[in-house]
């Protein structure tokens, strides 16, 4: 089983990571992107993010301090948002760490499709992004099928939890004999059932605590998911898509 999940804006280094970082998969694209972004004036960079001043102006930082001879921190350990303090990678059991670098994939507007523990560095490129960058009319059709092949290499189930701006990236390329169950995690507003973004992100990151704490992780398994008050419904769930509704 293999999870996959979004990365998040928020970032930090850490120079004594609990884990060695391991080599990302596509440091030729990682290299082309980066020169893309290396060559735009800050002003033009920050048109790119569409973000404040403030923000522009550290990531303009971290564009031009950029180099991949630099040791990075591992994926896990480098996100900050929500998602990854519910994960709570840094107080895991040793087996469920081993377990979180076997099966958890992270998809990245730069650096593609992360291992766990793969060492990177601060940056801002989110895949959504709009407009031109290194010869592609967007990342989307920058990185093509090569995410997808990489993740279905092995043939293993894939368990997506991530945004659909992020698994977008991968869906126009399933096949029928792919095996991919989409997680959503709901709560009752107003009558009607909605994914509200913050809770589902926390959903998200219990989750892949959860799998990673279980040595033989099944669908079932899955299924049987309840922190946070979410149960799984089968009477709005499919094969390809899992529901859960919070109490």
């Amino acid at each position: 089983m293999k999870m996959i999940i979004s990365p998040a804006k928020q970032m930090v280094s850490d120079d004594e990571p609990l884990v060695r970082p391991t080599p990302i998969r596509f440091p030729a694209q990682v290299t082309e992107l980066m020169a893309d972004l290396k060559s735009r004036t800050p002003a033009e960079l920050q048109e790119l993010w569409r973000c404040s001043d403030k923000l522009a102006r550290e990531n303009v930082a971290r564009v031009q301090a950029f180099d991949l001879k630099r040791v990075g921190t591992p994926a896990v350990f480098a996100y900050a948002g929500i998602q990854y303090q519910s994960l709570g990678a840094g107080v895991l059991t040793d087996r469920g760490l081993q377990n979180l670098g076997q099966r958890l994939y992270i998809l990245s507007g730069l650096y593609g499709l992360l291992g766990a523990f793969d060492g990177i560095l601060p940056y801002r490129l989110e895949m959504g992004t709009k407009g031109e960058i290194a010869g592609a009319k967007n990342l989307y059709q920058y990185w093509g099928a090569r995410l997808y092949q990489a993740l279905f290499a092995s043939g293993d189930l894939v368990v997506n939890l991530a945004s659909k701006e992020y698994s977008k990236a991968i869906t126009p390329y399933l096949t029928p004999a792919d095996r991919w169950v989409t997680v959503l995690f709901k709560q009752e507003k107003n009558g009607r059932l909605v994914q509200q973004a913050t809770a589902a992100k926390q959903a998200r990151g219990s989750l892949v605590r959860y799998l990673a704490l279980e040595n033989e992780p099944t669908l079932a398994t899955i299924k049987a998911f309840t922190v946070g008050g979410y149960r799984y419904r089968a009477d709005l769930s499919t094969e390809a898509e899992y529901v859960f509704v919070k109490d």
